[in-house]
């Protein structure tokens, strides 16, 4: 609602009382509704967009989850290997030895 109109009908209010007549509890009532039902607008709005951002957040977050998961698992495979290769035996090894070179 326009808070302009809102505040016009407040003051006609007021000026109603303040004139000795007796301000009109139903209108009196709606004005507080109206004002009640502005501000959980507002509040609502607001929480929206929190929870927008939040959300947003939460995927980045997830997406940095998978990619370290992904690091983790590509340098366990990487280790597991290392420690396949140092565990052969000498000569099964290749090249890890100079006995077939000839020297220049």
């Amino acid at each position: 609602m326009d808070t302009a109109a809102e505040q016009l009908r407040q003051d006609q209010c007021l000026m109603t009382w303040a004139a000795g007549r007796q301000p009109d509890a139903r209108e009196a009532r709606i004005v507080r509704l109206r004002d009640l039902n502005q501000r959980l607008t507002s509040k609502l709005t607001r929480t929206l967009d929190e929870f927008s951002q939040l959300k947003e957040r939460h995927r980045l977050a997830l997406s940095v989850l998978v990619a370290k998961d992904d690091q983790l698992r590509r340098l366990r495979r990487e280790l597991s290997a290392f420690a396949v290769l140092s565990q052969l035996p000498p000569q099964n090894r290749q090249g890890d030895d100079a006995k077939g070179v000839l020297p220049l």
